[in-house]
Parts: structure tokens; sequence; C-alpha cells
């Protein structure tokens, strides 16, 4: 079998990495096994250890080098976007403590102004899954309650340095008591974002003005758990202030733009007799959004506000688990004029999970009602197939097939936003298929998976901005979207592994793997690892209602065909040396493919060590550094946005209880 795997990689497969759980082991705490529900297919969680490496970077760069999406960077203090299959940005829907925090007015999240350290757990779905409310997929955050109680406090900090002159730091409280749990976490980046570069548009060295940024953030979470009842409340609000530079082929810039946000989710959960949960959620997300740009016009406000909330009951008997949930999202521009969006919905879905059987089939149903349009009910189903055991030669594989139907629709700004706005939008409307397997394999001192994925989507009504003087949304495209993709992990132990696999717990905000009790003698950590990243993807207009439209049948602009993303990495005792690579294909930049931005390559290096203090008081220092663009490649992530060259981050985390 692994002869048979080893063929199919070096056809091209995709590869695909399930997220690697981190074996750091902290002294002196406690933990009570609980195993994770197994997770739905096609869905990828960035481990703990890899957050650790980022905790003083933003979830740009986590995902650019740890996902198969790709992120469409409009350049250094700038908004940086992702695109999952050939997507548009406001096809992904970024969930938030289970609530979609994309802008109301826009429909996006900027990833550039998310810090790493404000979540601990990161997950990417590719393609529609329950409670998923994008097309393409979803980003999902979270902040998990630990599952121990008792009085204890402990702090975080940290701080960061690049030779762009850019610095960051953060600091971290939690306290927890018998029934109650808070974490507080504070953050905040300021730099000028200054380097040089070969200009090519303009002959010469040339350097980066106009770049300065200075950002915010402050998130609590609070939990409080009472016999069979569960509340949280989690709140994030934040404040940017950002210089946006000029491209290579501007002499000037004095752009800005000044963002400030406040995101509230309150959450109830009452799990009742016989296998019955009951739950609520609520959230208030308010956005308020300045550009300025004094040399071309005057000032543009934008102030918005949303309401989401949720009610769902789930049942679980057996093998079957089905839930019913109702839906209600209030949406409202305040400037620069006052327009409404209302929306309400229902969606259940239907589980199939017999114990020792290999099925596992998903079902789902949605619907859902707005104020100015009208949506087609949307489905899915998922099959999942696990080789029995008596398969010897099969055994550690298993297959999934889904096929399922979604929506976006219309933000504030496509409806209503003057001058531009297009009330007579229709949603956007998609159908998918996918199927794809897994394999796990392991012996007693190494670990191999792999996920392999296939998929095809059509989208209709895809809305697009053109016009003369005043862009205006249309629905005017049919694109299809097909490809490969997948993630690769392999891990090599100096010493044998348990026989049985370890749990999941998520300790001091931190997801972790153990056996048996936290003690630094039981711990396995590994030598060697390894995690890859490949995909391919053909996102093409296959109907226009352009007469004469030079796209049909063209890649959309800005979605590479190739990605391939290799993460090599030692460890020996409290040091790690970790190695990035990173390909990116051909983007073009017009719909008719005529122009097009030249495929790059880049590497980085990182060395890590952890240093603890005392003997079981938890105290630990970690410190990092590492260098990017190693080979100090020239490059532009859009046209005229030209990426740093060669440079340095420092990064040093502190936690003690």
């Amino acid at each position: 079998m692994v002869r048979f795997v080893a063929i199919l990689v070096l056809l091209g497969v995709a590869f695909t990495v399930q997220g690697q759980v981190k074996t750091d082991t902290l002294s002196s705490v406690t933990i009570s096994a609980q195993r994770q529900v197994l997770p739905v297919r096609g869905t990828q969680t960035i481990s703990g250890e890899i957050l650790n490496r980022y905790t003083q970077k933003s979830l740009q760069q986590v995902l650019d080098q740890h996902s198969n999406v790709f992120i469409k960077n409009y350049g250094v203090s700038n908004m940086s976007t992702i695109s999952i299959r050939g997507s548009s940005a406001a096809q992904t829907a970024v969930l938030w403590q289970g609530i979609n925090i994309n802008n109301a007015m826009t429909g996006l999240s900027d990833f550039s102004l998310m810090p790493v350290s404000l979540f601990n757990t990161v997950d990417v779905a590719y393609g529609s899954r329950p409670n998923n409310p994008g097309i393409s997929g979803a980003i999902i955050l979270e902040t998990k309650r630990p599952e121990w109680y008792r009085q204890k406090t402990k702090w975080q900090a940290g701080a960061g340095w690049e030779s762009l002159q850019n610095g960051s730091f953060s600091i971290g409280h939690t306290k927890s008591w018998a029934n109650f749990y808070n974490q507080l976490r504070v953050v905040h980046t300021q730099g000028q974002n200054r380097y040089a570069f070969e200009n090519a548009y303009i002959p010469g060295r040339d350097t980066l003005e106009h770049s300065a940024m200075r950002s915010t953030h402050i998130l609590n979470n609070f939990f409080f758990v009472a016999g069979r009842h569960e509340a949280a409340w989690h709140t994030w609000w934040q404040m940017t202030k950002r210089e946006i530079p000029p491209t290579a082929f501007e002499e000037q810039s004095d752009a800005a733009e000044t963002i400030r946000s406040f995101r509230n989710v309150f959450t109830y959960q009452y799990k009742a007799p016989f296998n019955t949960t009951y739950r609520g959620k609520m959230g208030f997300i308010y956005d308020d959004y300045l550009y300025t740009y004094p040399l071309l016009c005057d000032p543009m406000p934008a102030q918005s506000w949303q309401v989401p909330a949720e009610l769902s009951i789930e049942k679980v008997s057996g093998a079957h688990r089905m839930s019913a949930q109702g839906t209600m999202t209030l949406q409202a521009m305040q400037v620069p004029q006052i327009k409404r969006l209302n929306r309400l919905g229902i969606n259940g879905s239907y589980r199939y999970l017999p114990k020792g059987r290999p099925w596992d089939v998903l079902a789902k149903f949605q619907y859902e009602h707005g104020s100015w349009f009208k949506v087609k009910p949307a489905a899915s189903v998922m099959v999942q197939y696990t080789v029995p055991t008596q398969y010897y030669s099969l055994k550690n594989i298993s297959f999934y097939g889904t096929a399922y139907t979604a929506y976006r629709l219309p933000t504030l700004n496509e409806l209503f936003y003057q001058p531009g706005g297009n009330v007579d939008l229709k949603p956007e409307q998609s159908r998918n298929i996918e199927g794809g397997f897994q394999y796990k394999k392991s012996k007693p001192r190494w670990q191999f998976s792999t996920d392999w994925a296939t998929y095809y989507r059509w989208v209709d009504q895809w809305i697009v901005w053109f016009g003369s003087s005043i862009l205006t949304p249309h629905n005017v495209l049919q694109v299809n979207s097909r490809g490969v993709e997948g993630r690769v992990e392999a891990q090599w132990y100096t010493r044998k592994l348990p026989k049985q696999e370890p749990s999941i717990e998520y300790i001091d905000e931190v997801q972790i793997a153990h056996v048996g009790k936290a003690n630094p003698s039981t711990a396995h950590i590994p030598l060697l690892v390894l995690d890859g990243h490949y995909a391919y993807t053909l996102s093409t207009t296959a109907a226009s209602a352009i007469p004469n439209d030079y796209s049909v049948g063209k890649q959309l602009p800005y979605v590479p065909r190739y990605q391939i993303k290799i993460n090599p990495g030692i460890r020996y005792r409290a040091w790690a040396l970790h190695y990035q690579f990173q390909y990116t294909g051909y983007r073009f930049t017009t719909t008719d493919e005529s122009n097009w931005l030249t495929p790059f390559a880049v590497s980085g290096i990182q060395v890590r060590n952890q240093i603890a203090f005392g003997s079981g008081k938890g105290r630990r220092l970690d410190w990092q550094i590492g260098c990017q663009n190693l080979f100090n490649r020239t490059y532009e992530s859009m046209v005229g946005r030209i990426m740093p060259g060669r440079h340095i981050a420092l990064q040093i985390q502190w936690q003690w209880p």
C-alpha cells in the first residue's frame, strides 16, 4: 500500500496535510482526556505548533504558507483577502465563534489585520460544509474553553521585531475558578514597512514610502459552566490606522484608511437529558471605515452594523445525529446612507455514524429568505467510507464524496452603495461535486498521512463590477472552477510511539497532544517533520452576458493555476529548525489573459528554542529568529506591488503561572 501511495504522489496528485498537533508538554498540568468528534472530511486544522511559530504575525502569513488557500495580497501596509479553489473573496465565510464576521458592506475580511495570538484554533473548510455560509469554504476561528476548572492565574507576554522597521507586542492573562474562566488578550503592532527594491516600472533603486501602520486589538473570552448549562461572551475591539503606499509606477500617494471594529458573540448551551442539546447564539458587529486621499477625492466614510442570531436543537440517538436550526441576520449601513437588509432562514442536518461500521453519511438542507431577493433552497450530502480493518492492505484509507448547492447573497455595497449600487442583483448560485480520500499509516517510529481531493464547481450569476466612470455590479458570468489539491504530513520519532492514538486537548490556550499524564517523560516529540501542500486550480469564465466578452474560457485574474508549499523541519530537545518553500504560478492580470505576473518562488528559515524555568512551575521562554525571502527574490503580489526582499524577524514569547 505504501508503494501505491508513492506512485500517486509522483503523478502529482494533490498532497494533503492534516493539522499536526502540538507535542510540547507543559509541566504540572492536570488533564482530563477527551476525544474529539470525528471531523468532516475537507476540513484542515492548523496545528498549535504552527500557530506558536507565528504568535507575532497575522493569519495572512499562516494561511499563505500552511494551507491550500491563495492569499491575494494587495501589498505591504494594505489589505489581504482570500481565495479558496478559485473563488472570489466574498465567497469565503470567516466564522469567529460560529458567527460570520465578514464586513456587511463589502462581504470581505482583511487577514492582515487578524493576529494569530488571538485564537487557539484555526480551521480551513474547503467547500461548503454544515453551518458554513460560504460558497467556496470558510476560515473558522475559535477560542475553546479548557476542560478543567480550578483556581489558576497565568500570564503571557510576547514581542516581535522585523528589519522592515516594524515591531509588535502582546500580553495575555487567564484566570479560572470553579465555574468561571476568563481570557484577555491585547496585541499591538506598529511599523514603517520600509524597504528598498528594484523598480521595473521606473528603472532604478526605489524605497517604499508612506507605508506606516498602527493596529491595536483587545479580545476577551468569558466562559461560565454550571451543571448542564454553559454560557460564553466573546468581545473583540480593533482599531487600525495605516497609510496606503503608492504602486511602483506611481510617483506619490497620500491615501490612508482608519478602521474600527467592535465584535461581540454571546452563546448559550443546555445539555438536556436523553442526549439532546439546545444552543443559542447572537452576535453584534459594528464596522467603521474612513478612506482619505486628499490628492484625488474627499474623505469617504462607511459605517455598518449587523446582528446575527441562531437557535438550534440537536438530538443524538445511537448512530443518528439530527439537528434543526433557525437563523436571523439584520444588516444595515449607516453611512454614506441608511439602508437595511434582513434575512431569515432555517436549516437542518442528519448524520448517520454507526459505531463499528465503515459508513458515515451527512445530509443538510438550508432555506433563507431576504428582504430584497429570493433564494433557492440549498442542500448537500456527503458519504464517507472507511475501509474495514479486515482488508489489511487498505485498512488505513477512507474515501469520501459530496454533492451540494450553495449561494452567496449580495452585500449592502452591491445593492445600495451610491453611486453604483444595483438593487436588481440576484444571489450567486453554485453547484458542487467533490471527492477524495485520506490515507494514514503509523509505525513505531514514524507517522504518515495524506489527504487528496478533486472538485468541480459551477457558479451562476457571478457578480462583477464594471463600467466607465462609475462602476456598477452586475450578474454577468458563469464561472467553472475545478482542480486537484491536497496536503501531506510525515513525522519521524526517536522513540517508539504508544499504540493508542493521542487525544487532543486545549491546555493553556494551546492545542497539544498527550498520552497519559502531562509529564515530560511521556512526551513524544518528532525529530523530523514534513508538511506539504499542492493545488492545481482552473477557474475560468464559462459564459458571459457581455457581447464579445474575451474572458470566456480564460482564467480569472489573479487566480494561480499552481501552488506548491513545502515545510520540512528538524527538532532536537528544545531546538527546532524549519525551512519554508512556496511556489506560486502565473497569475493573469487581465480577463483575456493578455497580461500576467511572473511566477515566483520564495523561501524562509526559522530557528526556535524553548527554555523552561523552575521545576514544575510552568514558566517558559520561547524565542525564535527567522529570515524571510531568504534568496532575496524580486516579485509582485499585484501589479505594481513589489514585495520586500530578504529581511529578518525576531519573536519572543514568555509565559508564567
